[in-house]
């Protein structure tokens, strides 16, 4: 036993260790010398103990071209009749494939498969290690959150493909603008954490923020040929000042997050107290809206439009309400971002719509000659593949004329991808539905868009009428507004008209339509219809027109219409 003599090793050895069989029996201290140098004390021990009851080690051994493999190593005592150890015999397995396997499910347990940045459970573990470490040095820690702004619509017009490479390249320019010893992690979607360790104040969050907004200046070139410009929407807090709390820590970075993105998006907050409690309302209403529908606390008021030539109602406006069980009715302002933000705006948008035809036919049924009632489509239902055939089904469940239904959408919807805007627009046209631009002149301000889209008019933002008589800009911009606009061919309609000053601008000038409370304010469905004109006696109402055909430039035509499908 004193010798440590290799008696035996099975041809499999030669293999795991790189070396002939007939060196490793004539150099017995390769057995030793194979071992990798981190492991080699703890193998050595455990070999010296083998006598007195063996061991099972797992360890690396290097090969002479370097390579690495991993070794589980069985050994045991064999006694002779009279129970003394004669020799020590043993099993050595490669597992090396096994090891790899477990390393690789153990860093898919703890990395984002995407961008290889520690997943959430990591990010979260690492947090808790920063915090300990901090709680003992008295450091201060800074948590962030960062999301991609408007990423949503980037996925929706370039496809998953391309937002893949986009979120690969935005977590490299993450992990370029913090410190070595920081963490950055991607949660989920597109959203990011950063674990800011040992700041020496809130000064140097603020200047990490700093260089984080400066890292989404330049164009990301996610492949294709396309050349992207997002910005990001950062959210900060602090440890101690802010909370000793993981889980708070989140929620405040978080809550400070979408305090940067409600002031306008590209920016950075710090969180403050107030926060949390503006947080937990918009919890609360998000919660409340789910059920209000089910509930039937929403309902729709109707906002005339008006004939500047002969002053007679021409249209309607639906406006959706909601009338909560506590606070009575809610500033659409306040809710409807909501909706948006959470895509219950899709849900609601088809009540809406079904609300408006049911409402039509009952007018219909009372002898009233009904107009056509304008609804509004946000980017999200825009942006709905579902959008047409959820809009000629709802007409033809309550049979009533797509003339009798007009759509308005803002621009920043039509921009998005301007060419899924163009088919679905025809599509709808095709269908016989209006079709205008809301809040002309607040998103990209340009007419020479317009002549590429089936549209049917344009809607000038209240911001320009309120100053029409008294600011030479406005009433420049609203005069060349008009005229372009008749220029191809659309009709056009002046928002919050408040005066009669106003509406003598609009006349002079050959506004088309007006809607304001210089005429009415949005009324409830029943008073509404009382201001509506009705059928004479036996008049069994004006025929359905054929579905008009959608205006098209030239080259449009040519093209041809594409079906939108359902």
């Amino acid at each position: 036993m004193r010798r440590r003599q290799a008696l035996y090793l099975s041809p499999a050895a030669e293999t795991m260790l790189g070396y002939p069989l007939r060196e490793i029996l004539r150099r017995p201290r390769l057995l030793v010398r194979t071992v990798h140098e981190e492991d080699r004390a703890r193998v050595h021990a455990a070999r010296k103990s083998a006598a007195s009851g063996g061991y099972d080690e797992t360890y690396r051994v290097v090969r002479p071209d370097g390579t690495i493999r991993w070794v589980r190593d069985h050994a045991f005592p064999v006694r002779d009749a009279c129970g003394a150890v004669y020799r020590i015999a043993g099993i050595a397995e490669d597992i090396t494939e096994r090891k790899l396997a477990e390393e690789r499910l153990l860093h898919l347990a703890h990395y984002d498969v995407l961008t290889d940045l520690p997943n959430r459970v990591l990010f979260y573990d690492r947090l808790r290690q920063a915090i300990l470490q901090a709680r003992r040095n008295e450091w201060i820690v800074g948590v962030m959150l960062i999301d991609v702004d408007r990423f949503k619509n980037v996925n929706d017009t370039l496809g998953r493909a391309v937002c893949a490479r986009l979120l690969q390249q935005v977590s490299a320019r993450l992990k370029a603008a913090v410190r070595a010893g920081d963490t950055v992690g991607r949660l989920g979607g597109d959203e990011f954490a950063i674990v800011l360790s040992n700041l020496a104040s809130a000064r140097d969050g603020n200047l990490v923020a700093q260089k984080v907004m400066a890292s989404f200046h330049d164009p990301f070139r996610p492949g294709a040929g396309a050349e992207i410009y997002v910005t990001a929407s950062i959210g900060i807090t602090l440890f101690p000042d802010d909370s000793t709390d993981q889980d708070t820590l989140i929620q405040n970075a978080d809550a400070a997050m979408y305090q940067a993105k409600d002031a306008g998006r590209n920016s950075y907050r710090f969180y403050t107290p107030e926060m949390n409690a503006r947080a937990s309302r918009l919890l609360s209403m998000e919660s409340s809206l789910r059920r209000a529908l089910e509930r039937r606390e929403f309902l729709l008021h109707y906002q005339p439009k008006v004939s500047v030539a002969t002053g007679g109602i021409v249209g309607l406006e639906a406006l959706l309400r909601w009338r909560h069980p506590e606070h009575g009715l809610v500033p659409p302002g306040d809710f409807m971002p909501v909706l948006e933000e959470t895509g219950l705006i899709t849900q609601i948008g088809e009540w809406v719509l079904g609300m408006v035809c049911a409402q039509l036919r009952q007018w219909q049924h009372e002898g009233i000659d009904p107009v056509a009632v304008a609804i509004n489509l946000s980017a999200r239902q825009f942006a709905d593949r579902d959008l047409g055939a959820v809009i000629q089904r709802t007409l033809e469940a309550h049979d009533i004329a797509p003339r009798l239904v007009e759509f308005e959408i803002t621009e920043s919807s039509l921009m998005t991808n301007t060419e899924d805007s163009t088919r679905v627009l025809e599509f709808l046209a095709n269908l016989g539905v209006g079709l205008s631009i809301d809040d002309f002149g607040t998103g990209y301000s340009s007419l020479g868009y317009l002549k590429r889209f089936a549209l049917d008019a344009l809607k000038i933002d209240r911001s320009f009428v309120r100053d029409i008589t008294e600011s030479a800009d406005d009433a420049t911009i609203t005069r060349a507004v008009i005229s372009m606009a008749h220029s191809l061919g659309l009709k056009v309609i002046a928002e919050g008209v408040e005066t009669a000053a106003q509406l003598a601008f609009l006349a002079e000038h050959g506004c088309d339509e007006f809607q304001g409370y210089y005429f009415s304010r949005p009324l409830p469905a029943a008073e509404c219809g009382e201001r509506l004109p009705r059928r004479r006696s036996g008049d069994p109402g004006r025929p359905r027109p054929r579905p008009r055909r959608p205006r098209r430039s030239p080259e449009r035509a040519a093209a041809g219409c594409a079906r939108v499908p359902g």
